[in-house]
């Protein structure tokens, strides 16, 4: 945010000291990278869909019960934390356990 602010700054008051405004670089996206990371993206939400359905159609109640439980106890967690600080609790853990695997 700061260097945004920054950069902001020197735009606009590169007019008035005569200055040069900063160069900003051009970038462009192709089409075809967005159209497979959507495809990425469309596969991942279907497969998360049908597991979904399957555990709540009540064919495996080993799995229904295991996610009622996870709910729960994710529910009573949240409670004790505001949103921001379970997320930045949940994100340290995940980006930091890849690092504490212990490889035999």
């Amino acid at each position: 945010m700061l260097f945004l602010a920054a950069l902001f700054l020197w735009s606009n008051a590169a007019s008035f000291l005569d200055r040069n405004p900063p160069k900003f670089l051009e970038v462009i996206l192709s089409e075809e990278l967005f159209l497979t990371v959507a495809q990425a993206v469309r596969f991942q939400i279907n497969d998360a869909y049908a597991t979904f359905r399957f555990v709540a159609s009540g064919k495996d109640l080993k799995t229904f019960l295991m996610a009622i439980g996870g709910l729960w106890i994710f529910s009573i967690i949240s409670n004790w934390f505001s949103f921001l600080t379970l997320f930045y609790i949940v994100f340290t853990i995940i980006c930091s356990l890849p690092a504490l695997e212990v490889r035999g």
